[in-house]
């Protein structure tokens, strides 16, 4: 092989059936042949990929070769203006070249993985991860892939994927997704019904998604636009049945109304994500699901040598709805990979989010050999509060408190009627205080009566006579003014005066457990307060009812603090 002057990038034949494993993070280019990474059919064309395998993850990924071409002689390529020679690439190779993701800094590489010295890759390693394992499909995911694909290219498709809880659901529904964007030109929806372990974004809320991008990591983050995503407040679709299934109702009426307007030479694949809760009540919730939505195919994940075992949803299914097709996959080794325990992962991904930390801007690793397990940049080594997976570390707070937050206003607040007794309407608002809360959108022609169905940690909509609550976003009161707001952090540092809300309610603590305000705040702030109720009360709602308040509807403005 013959490269001239080809610096900081390393050229990996992959024989038929060899995958080049690793973790950290690269760019990659196909020459020859076609590779699979995570779903994603890859050929030689001229774009590079970014791939991110984080080490932290139960899952890495790996690019596998599944070349079928012939075998090529004297081959001749030109990499970013350098020649590349190969006397011969047997018939089933690929030929790939990897890079380092970007160009670090010295102040980024001290969190960088350390890299083989033979491969010199920058983020990248090729330890032996013994404990983990590596993505490959098997051949059932493979074969059902090749059907499901196959179909979509003639007609329109709606694919519910089932399966109990830890069966590979989430992982499925990603290489799908994968496969659907790479070999075909259709476009990708997502109805994540999932309220506890969505795929894209955060727990309490069902919604709609247009994927618009590969998802080349292992992290379940990749382009996407969020169509529309109601508020249930809730980690399982028990928390209030009759309200989850109106959202699941309005939800497929919005994807119905966007297949309306499309060209009729244009195909559409809708894949629904749905809870692992397939027993007893579960299964009769995802049954009353499927009648709504009207899926035309449902494929069941099964575990290693369990089969239908514990899934009481498919057998009813198949009785139920006689007219679908169904297909099911048969996992191994990857089973759950990605899934960590539930409520761990959705208080990992909110925290993540209210710090701001995105995994890929840069998408730095730091190994902590001491404990043989790799850390998150921002997390110092002996520097966390116990019980790290439900808990924002002490460096995670410091860098809290110097984000920005947005002030939402309160001066003219309506209040409803509640059955929680407070003595005044400052500790009402008390209760927001350290908080994650959520900005939903709530119909201002609602009257009294109607409003008792929205507790203040709690949507109970047993007299139906609110429809589904718009979500805008999450976010965690960082302190309250009580002569203008709640100052709130926002996920993600969305803009709150560009969301469209007009009420804040606190996310109960099923969703998302994160510790209350002395991690938020400076405790002599919260002494100060305290000393300051009596005065505020008197100055604050002079002259107005002192009626229960169970939700806030603001102006809103934002500052600077």
């Amino acid at each position: 092989m013959d490269i001239d002057n080809l610096e900081g990038v390393k050229i990996i034949r992959l024989f038929p059936g060899k995958s080049f494993r690793f973790a950290g993070a690269l760019r990659v280019k196909v020459l020859q042949g076609q590779v699979e990474i995570y779903g994603v059919n890859i050929i030689n064309k001229a774009e590079w990929h970014s791939v991110f395998s984080d080490p932290r993850k139960n899952m890495l990924l790996s690019i596998n070769n599944i070349s079928q071409n012939k075998e090529v002689r004297n081959f001749k390529d030109k990499l970013d203006g350098n020649l590349i020679k190969i006397k011969e690439i047997k018939q089933g190779e690929s030929v790939i070249a990897i890079q380092a993701l970007k160009d670090y800094t010295l102040a980024e590489q001290q969190f960088l993985l350390t890299s083989n010295e033979e491969l010199n890759i920058a983020n990248i390693s090729l330890d032996d991860y013994q404990s983990k394992s590596f993505f490959n499909l098997n051949n059932s995911w493979r074969q059902s892939f090749e059907l499901l694909v196959k179909i979509s290219k003639k007609q329109q498709l709606v694919i519910l994927v089932n399966g109990i809880q830890n069966s590979g659901k989430s992982t499925y529904v990603t290489a799908l997704i994968n496969q659907l964007k790479s070999l075909t030109s259709n476009k990708t929806y997502l109805l994540d019904i999932d309220p506890g372990q969505p795929i894209f974004t955060l727990a309490g809320a069902l919604s709609l998604i247009e994927v618009n991008g590969l998802n080349l990591n292992n992290i379940q983050t990749c382009e996407h636009k969020v169509i529309s995503s109601y508020f249930t407040n809730s980690s399982s679709p028990s928390g209030n049945m009759r309200y989850y299934h109106e959202c699941c109702k309005s939800l497929i009426k919005t994807y119905d109304n966007i297949i309306k307007t499309q060209s009729a030479n244009e195909q559409s694949v809708l894949l629904i994500n749905t809870p692992g809760w397939v027993e007893g009540l579960g299964a009769d919730i995802l049954l009353k699901a499927t009648s709504i939505i009207q899926p035309k195919i449902v494929v069941t994940m099964t575990k290693k040598d369990q089969g239908l075992k514990d899934n009481d949803y498919i057998e009813q299914a198949k009785i139920a709805f006689d007219q679908l097709m169904y297909v099911t996959v048969e996992n191994d080794i990857n089973e759950g990979a990605i899934n960590t325990k539930g409520s761990v992962q959705r208080n990992r991904r909110l925290i993540s989010s209210l710090i701001a930390q995105s995994y890929n801007k840069p998408y730095l690793f730091k190994q902590n050999t001491l404990e043989g397990s790799n850390q998150l940049p921002l997390q110092a080594q002996n520097n966390k509060v116990n019980g790290d997976d439900y808990f924002l570390s002490k460096t995670h707070a410091f860098v809290m408190n110097k984000q920005v937050s947005q002030l939402i206003s309160f001066t003219d607040v309506k209040l409803a009627s509640s059955d929680l007794q407070f003595n005044s309407k400052i500790e009402i608002l008390r209760q927001f205080n350290g908080q994650i809360v959520a900005g939903i959108q709530l119909d201002e022609e609602l009257d009294q009566s109607q409003l008792e169905d929205l507790k203040l940690v709690q949507i109970d909509l047993k007299e139906m006579k609110i429809q589904p609550l718009n979500l805008s976003f999450f976010g965690i009161v960082k302190d309250i003014d009580y002569n203008k707001g709640m100052h709130v952090i926002s996920q993600n540092d969305v803009d709150i005066k560009c969301c469209k809300f007009n009420t804040v309610m606190i996310v109960n603590e099923n969703v998302f457990k994160v510790p209350q305000s002395y991690l938020v705040q400076d405790d002599l702030i919260e002494i100060m307060i305290c000393n300051q109720v009596n005065s505020q009360i008197k100055s604050l709602f002079y002259g107005k009812n002192y009626s229960d308040i169970q939700y806030l509807m603001p102006d809103f403005i934002t500052v600077k603090k």
